[in-house]
């Protein structure tokens, strides 16, 4: 190998681990949220959280997005938005306001460091598109060194406003249906006592038709009436004496 070539070798590997320390030339990570360091990424619990606020949205909103150390400070980082979904496109969604110590990448979809300056936590405003695309999570790749970072942390779900609607009005929706299904069996309920009613006045009808009839079990019901009002006069006469 030429002395020109081991030259040529050193310059680019020194021009990419200057430009990944300034955060630029890192496109080659807007995929995967991989460093091309050349070193593979920690498999330890990352000492690193991801909050946001508000916790849902709607299209069009701004939320904050809050990366911070729980021990070691970071040098550099990724960070993306993508549907929480993840049968559906896993394109980087929305945009980033640059801040400090932050700068655009992977076409403005990402934000990344601007420095290697060690950062113990950092604020990042994130837009969500203007059209819906549903629930998301932050993606975020923290560098702590050359060959010590944690790839592609996955935050707790940002939920859509719209989608957060759409399932309370499903569980309205179940419960009207409940008390509709409660009210049929009120109704049928008033329908039988009604029914009921309708039975026992047709029977009492029916009784007092019987006891009109001119039918020898009848006839007592008939003379009553007259029986009565005898005694009630013999009584009057009696106590008028």
């Amino acid at each position: 190998m030429s002395l020109l070539y081991q030259v040529l070798i050193l310059l680019t590997f020194i021009y990419q681990v200057d430009s990944h320390a300034s955060g630029t030339n890192v496109d080659g990570a807007c995929s995967d949220l991989i460093p091309q360091h050349g070193f593979g990424s920690q498999n330890s619990p990352p000492p690193y959280s991801i909050s946001f606020s508000p916790t849902s949205f709607t299209p069009g909103q701004n939320v904050t997005v809050a990366l911070t150390s729980t021990s070691t400070g970071f040098k550099g980082f990724m960070i993306q938005a993508r549907r929480a979904d993840t049968n559906q496109n896993q394109d980087p969604m929305g945009s980033f306001y640059i801040g400090s110590n932050s700068q655009l990448a992977c076409f403005g979809k990402a934000m990344v460091h601007s420095s290697s300056d060690v950062k113990s936590s950092l604020t990042l405003i994130w837009t969500a598109p203007a059209a819906s695309i549903g629930n998301v999570n932050f993606r975020v790749t923290f560098v702590q060194s050359e060959r010590i970072f944690w790839s592609n942390i996955v935050s707790n779900v940002l939920v859509e406003a719209s989608s957060a609607s759409t399932t309370a009005a499903s569980t309205t929706g179940s419960t009207t249906a409940v008390s509709t299904s409660s009210a049929s069996t009120a109704l049928s309920s008033t329908a039988f006592s009604t029914t009921s009613t309708t039975a026992s006045l047709t029977t009492v009808t029916r009784v007092y038709a019987n006891a009109t009839t001119p039918k020898n079990s009848c006839t007592m019901l008939n003379v009553e009436p007259y029986l009565i009002a005898l005694v009630s006069g013999l009584l009057f006469t009696v106590s008028s004496i």
